[in-house]
């Protein structure tokens, strides 16, 4: 079977790399299966994931423009927001953990992998970039600095007594 390439154009298919490697070297599928074997993307060139990789192509061109890039969870939205829509098994995909797991994790990973979707129409950001903010540099030592933090790390730990007087008293004391 030829499918797409990883790679976007007519070419072997993962699996058939994989197949070639194995004859090569004479060795079993599991001895060259990396991850496990439903992570591996050369384990994922199966009928069924071709069916399941297809099936996230057409929705993604059915919702959104050519070329345009997409976030995951913009793609579930749009599925979920369009109502019906059957996925490869014939059930209709639903709001629920278990549709937008297979989405992320089943349908898109062979999307890609299989060569039906550019890995770089799909954004996997979840979170902006961070901001890091580094420290001032410490001041430099002093008799008055380095006797306070010989306190602080002297005293970590150890209960304080809280020397306010409360008319209402307290609700935990601490006795010596």
């Amino acid at each position: 079977m030829t499918a797409p390439s990883p790679q976007g154009g007519q070419g072997p298919t993962l699996r058939n790399v994989l197949e070639n490697a194995r004859s090569e070297h004479g060795c079993d599928l599991k001895d060259l299966t990396v991850f496990d074997t439903k992570a591996d993307p050369y384990r994922l060139d199966t009928p069924k994931n071709h069916r399941v990789g297809a099936w996230a192509a057409r929705q993604i061109a059915r919702f959104f423009r050519p070329g345009q890039r997409i976030h995951i969870r913009g793609l579930h939205y749009a599925i979920v927001a369009k109502g019906n829509v059957r996925k490869p098994d014939g059930k209709i995909y639903r709001i629920t953990d278990p549709d937008w797991e297979w989405l992320a994790e089943e349908a898109m990973k062979a999307a890609r992998w299989l060569g039906y979707v550019p890995f770089d129409r799909i954004s996997d950001k979840r979170n902006a970039e961070p901001i890091i903010h580094r420290a001032r540099a410490s001041p430099e030592p002093t008799a008055r600095n380095l006797y306070a933090s010989r306190l602080d790390s002297a005293n970590r730990g150890r209960p304080r007594r809280n020397l306010r007087h409360r008319a209402h008293g307290a609700a935990y004391r601490i006795r010596s």
